[in-house]
């Protein structure tokens, strides 16, 4: 109920760079703007960052969560209502005759549908600072995915520097981490050799290369070819199809 009322009022304007958690947006409406970028691009090279935030719903801070619904200009009535879910919570443990109770101040509060709606506004500060920076966020809830183009691999790097700058001062600021083994790029356009790729370091390690990275369940190619997820997909559906057959021979079984 709080969370349609929210949707409903005219404050509710969440980031056009965000697909999740959200009415009416979806996994295709990102992966279909993404192909359009890359298509419509008219720079020689095309590459995509994918960036991976540590436990984001667990670690999510409350004080960071309050500041982002203030900048969200809810209604004062709806600001305090959906506050106060967000103090005064404890985690207790009973344990062998005693008692431990410890003052929660982050995590998303565990069956709330306002989970996710917390989160995407909590993101929003982060792509508003990389679209202001003109750099090209995508994201699906805790998802990100930074586009970077550009005529050289020197700018490419520029691009993917500043990027990861922001991300890491802005995750600073609301005590959350990027998980830097699990941060990947992929060229989508042009032919700068994948053994040298733009150097991009994050949490003092460069930035891996990855040829077929997953994003939003779909297997990423260059120039974006599907010939990786079209194998990958078959490949499921034939092992499927084998476990249903052997559920059945010619004369038992089902049917």
């Amino acid at each position: 109920m709080i969370l349609a009322r929210i949707q409903r009022s005219e404050s509710y304007q969440p980031h056009p760079s965000q697909y999740g958690g959200i009415k009416d947006r979806s996994t295709t409406e990102a992966l279909v703007t993404l192909v359009e970028k890359v298509r419509d691009s008219s720079q020689k090279y095309v590459f995509l960052l994918l960036f991976d935030v540590s436990k984001a719903f667990d670690r999510m801070w409350w004080p960071a969560v309050k500041i982002a619904l203030l900048e969200a200009n809810l209604p004062p009535g709806m600001l305090a209502l959906v506050c106060s879910f967000l103090q005064d919570r404890r985690a207790c443990l009973n344990e062998y005759g005693a008692q431990c109770v410890l003052n929660v101040e982050m995590g998303c509060p565990q069956g709330s549908v306002l989970g996710p709606y917390l989160w995407t506004r909590l993101f929003d500060q982060l792509l508003v600072r990389l679209a202001d920076s003109r750099l090209q966020p995508l994201a699906f809830v805790d998802d990100l995915a930074v586009l970077l183009e550009g005529q050289t691999k020197s700018s490419i790097e520029e691009q993917g520097r500043q990027a990861v700058a922001i991300i890491e001062d802005w995750c600073s600021l609301v005590k959350l981490q990027i998980a830097s083994s699990k941060t990947v790029q992929c060229q989508l356009k042009g032919k700068l050799n994948t053994r040298s790729p733009p150097v991009i370091a994050i949490g003092g390690n460069n930035i891996r290369h990855n040829s077929t990275p997953k994003y939003l369940g779909v297997i990423l190619e260059k120039d974006l070819n599907p010939s990786a997820h079209t194998t990958e997909t078959v490949g499921k559906a034939l092992a499927k199809f084998g476990r249903t057959k052997s559920l059945s021979g010619v004369t038992w079984g089902t049917t």
